[in-house]
């Protein structure tokens, strides 16, 4: 053993020795290793990036060849008639059908053609179109008769004949679930996702499929294949993310119903940027199955936070039209991970038979809403008093601020570290510039986040100080993530006894902290959708209802001497920015529920719809650029 060692101490001294003697040489052979490794990497990544932009070019130009016999069938229908019939409802445009007043076919190619002329070229919000195919299935729903025999609120068929726009990750047949990533963009499914199999079962047409942000996990919509979708009401700002396609579209009135998901927001932050409604249901309500997964073999190990799938329309009934046929009596034989509960159509439209009691929580405490959010709330409370219910103006719960909220989504969300699910995901193409940031900070090594955090708290920027620590290098420990998901349902817990304690119906909140912003602003500014993120983590269902505009003086964020001070900080700065230049833009007020009580939701939803209508200023949520004329 003594001699072993002594062996062992004689080499170590001879290696030293040789280093010592060499060490310039070693020095230059290791840098040129290095220098050849790194050369490697990044051709290689080149040579990837190269790829993946050459796929999405090829997929993009496929697009916008494809020959549509539709579309010249289209041409001739007059602009007069294509204006007013993509500008009704869907009872409107079923009522039409019916009394033989308007053929399926002549509504499917008014739709066809705006999609094509205003949602394609001016907004891009497109990423496949079925026209065609939906031309086609409209033509056979024609010859069938069923349209004048069906009654107009049959069960079974509430949407028969109406067009339907859908997100690019939601499962189609013969369509690419690109999710925004080149990598998908040339598999093409061979069989609808149960979402789009229950759609057309109660009689709707997808003829359209709507653009969406890489990865879907921005609040704006963009991506490598399809480029920038574009805002209705303002060509400078962003519809929002991740249904931002859907919302952009619908907004402009290329489409009259249309379904999305919702993970963070998705359904309703392009509402509240768009000026429409959408609805985001309790997660288990409906069936999960048809929704993509924006990871690597289209799977995910956060199950925590639930993506849902949920309807976007111009109206609330709209919506409630939708829920009908996603929520059937026979859901769970076709699903057993959904519960046997009905839609109940009749309490969604008429409500409990007593007032309804809301309590209005003005500000998170995280991120000051604008003004334009605070004169909508002060809307929304009116017009739902006049409707004969109870608004109670509360405080947010201590334990479940904005500051509360962010740290559990970010911190399981971006449990995994790096960014690793997205890089994974991606398969060497690059993130969009939305995301660099966010890269950046989740490959600091560890000892410098806690550095840093430290340094921007001392410098006043609380809430940049804490979601810098929300992330780990190399992915959060175990013991963490247990902490992450015990204070999840911990404050679930709270909320629901708070709702319970005061006999709450459910929540009036603002939807963001601002409107639409500016393109390439979510660099920044995620973290006004802290208000978004509440429903996600309690699971509860919330809508968003379009209340006002921005007005010309309140084209500006606070000044700091008029936030709190945990909120005087970069964040704030870039508020100010991105008012600027905002009005006429959409304002939205969002309405929350507890778990399972979606059809309440929607009743309050309509009765704030309703008592808006009602009321004096009822606003026109039709950009001009939906004008057909």
């Amino acid at each position: 053993k003594m001699q072993r060692m002594q062996v062992m101490r004689s080499a170590a001294m001879e290696l030293y020795e040789f280093v010592v003697k060499n060490k310039e040489f070693i020095a230059m052979v290791l840098a040129v290793a290095l220098g050849q490794m790194v050369q490697i990497r990044a051709m290689n990544s080149f040579s990837k990036t190269k790829h993946w932009r050459e796929v999405s070019k090829k997929v993009r130009q496929a697009r916008d060849d494809k020959e549509h016999i539709s579309l010249q069938k289209a041409s001739a229908i007059a602009k007069e008639d294509i204006d007013s019939i993509t500008k009704m409802s869907i009872r409107e445009l079923k009522l039409s059908m019916h009394n033989g007043e308007v053929t399926c076919e002549k509504i499917m190619l008014c739709f066809i053609r705006k999609s094509r002329e205003i949602g394609l070229y001016r907004c891009n919000a497109l990423a496949q179109e079925m026209y065609d195919e939906a031309w086609s299935s409209a033509k056979k729903l024609d010859q069938s008769g069923l349209l004048r025999t069906t009654p107009i609120d049959d069960e079974k068929l509430p949407l028969l004949g109406i067009p339907l726009s859908v997100k690019d990750s939601i499962e189609q047949k013969g369509a690419a679930c690109t999710c925004g990533v080149a990598n998908r963009s040339e598999k093409q499914l061979e069989n609808d996702g149960l979402l789009i199999e229950l759609l057309r079962k109660a009689g709707a047409i997808p003829f359209v499929r709507t653009n969406v942000p890489q990865m879907l996990m921005m609040t704006e919509t963009e991506n490598l294949i399809f480029g920038r979708t574009i805002n209705p009401w303002n060509k400078e700002r962003t519809p929002g993310g991740s249904s931002g396609g859907e919302g952009a579209l619908i907004s402009a009135r290329g489409s009259v119903l249309g379904i999305g998901s919702d993970i963070g927001g998705s359904l309703r932050i392009p509402s509240h940027f768009c000026g429409i409604v959408a609805f985001k249901p309790t997660p288990e309500r409906i069936t999960s199955k048809g929704l993509c997964i924006p990871r690597k073999g289209n799977k995910s190990g956060q199950k925590i936070i639930k993506a849902v799938a949920g309807p976007m329309a111009n109206s609330v009934q709209d919506c409630e039209i939708m829920m009908r046929a996603i929520n059937g009596p026979n859901i769970s034989n076709l699903d057993p991970y959904v519960p046997p509960i009905e839609w109940d159509s009749k309490l969604a439209n008429e409500g409990p038979g007593r007032p309804i009691k809301l309590c209005m929580i003005k500000t998170d405490r995280f991120f000051k809403p604008c003004k334009t959010v605070e004169r909508a709330l002060g809307m929304a409370a009116k017009a739902l008093k006049d409707k004969g219910h109870q608004i109670f103006e509360v405080d947010c719960p201590d334990f479940a601020t904005g500051f509360e909220i962010c740290k559990l989504y970010y911190g399981q969300m971006a449990a995994d570290g790096n960014m690793k699910g997205f890089v994974d995901g991606l398969e060497g193409e690059k993130l969009i510039g939305q995301y660099k940031r966010l890269k950046f900070f989740a490959d600091l090594p560890n000892f410098i986040r806690s550095l840093l955090s430290k340094v921007l708290r001392l410098l006043g920027h609380v809430r940049h100080s804490n979601l810098i620590e929300l992330s780990r290098n190399g992915g959060t420990n175990v013991r963490q993530y247990w902490s992450y998901v015990a204070d999840h349902f911990e404050i679930r817990e709270k909320y629901s006894d708070f709702m319970q304690k005061n006999s709450f119906d459910g929540i009036v909140m603002p939807p963001a902290a601002l409107c639409a912003m500016p393109h390439m602003a979510s660099k920044d500014l995620t973290p006004i959708c802290s208000y978004m993120f509440l429903a996600n983590i309690l699971h509860f269902p919330a809508g968003v209802v379009p209340v006002t505009k921005v007005r010309a003086d309140e084209q500006s964020y606070f000044d700091d001497s008029d936030l709190p001070l945990d909120q005087r900080c970069m964040l704030a700065k870039k508020a100010r920015q991105a008012m600027v230049g905002s009005e006429g833009m959409p304002c939205g007020v969002q309405i929350l529920t507890m778990p399972w009580k979606d059809e309440l939701c929607m009743f309050a939803m309509k009765e704030l719809e309703d008592g808006l209508k009602e009321g004096d200023g009822r606003e026109n949520f039709i950009p001009s650029i939906a004008d057909f004329r």
